[in-house]
């Protein structure tokens, strides 16, 4: 059981602080703000957030080696449901799912949810709840893309 037996606001288990490592790129204010607010949310638990910070080469090829406790990144997903799929299934693990999530059961309810005939939000529904109980994603925010195009086409 993790507690703070120290009395220094981080918790720890057999002697062993909760400790993670946040690698986030430079320069990139967004995610250093990010990154800080993490840090601040995750103290209030007790875990303690090391801020590394390097070059954006450095960053992706630790990133790409998985190298990293919690990875500050962001992803330009497919805009549908199914883009989920890149980042969070089996299948991604070839490309953009650098966390290594990797849940067939996960995988089956998006799989379904695609070919839904009738509405497949209770099975997107499903799959994110499962996702959420097995690893550990942080959905921070979600970009809304807006075009305009003339009527003339």
């Amino acid at each position: 059981m993790w507690t703070d037996h120290g009395g220094g606001g981080v918790v720890d288990r057999y002697g062993r602080p909760l400790e993670l490592e946040l690698h986030v790129p430079t320069p990139g204010a967004v995610r250093v703000q990010l990154a800080l607010e993490t840090q601040q949310f995750l103290s209030h638990i007790g875990v303690r957030i090391i801020l590394r910070t390097s070059d954006g080469p450095t960053w992706n090829s630790r990133r790409n080696q998985h190298d990293f406790d919690i990875d500050a990144s962001s992803s330009g997903l497919d805009p549908s449901p199914s883009g989920l799929m890149q980042s969070w299934s089996c299948l991604g693990l070839d490309g953009v799912n650098v966390g290594a999530a990797c849940d067939p059961r996960v995988d089956s309810l998006m799989e379904r949810a695609i070919a839904a005939k009738g509405d497949p939000r209770p099975l997107w529904f499903a799959a994110i709840r499962r996702l959420e109980d097995d690893a550990p994603p942080a959905f921070r925010y979600s970009l809304t893309n807006a075009f305009v195009v003339h009527r003339r086409l």
